[in-house]
């Protein structure tokens, strides 16, 4: 993922990850409430993890939601 760096000075990701952790961005904690109000609590646990595979793995965007919700699926299986 490539990086550039902010007007605050702190290098950022592609992936919206900053490098002061996950939990600063507010983009990641939008993303948080949104899969808590839609009561997906697989997710908002393994946020990082999910992350980690995506950069990782690079899916598409349809692959990704598949992987994300298959997994909240599982879970209430």
């Amino acid at each position: 993922m490539s990086k550039r760096t902010s007007k605050s000075g702190q290098q950022r990701r592609g992936d919206g990850a900053t490098g002061s952790g996950l939990d600063d961005d507010p983009i990641l904690q939008r993303l948080r409430r949104h899969l808590e109000f839609l009561g997906l609590t697989r997710t908002p646990a393994e946020l990082e993890d999910q992350l980690s595979w995506a950069m990782h793995e690079r899916p598409g965007a349809i692959a990704l939601f598949e992987h994300i919700l298959g997994r909240e699926v599982a879970q209430r299986l």
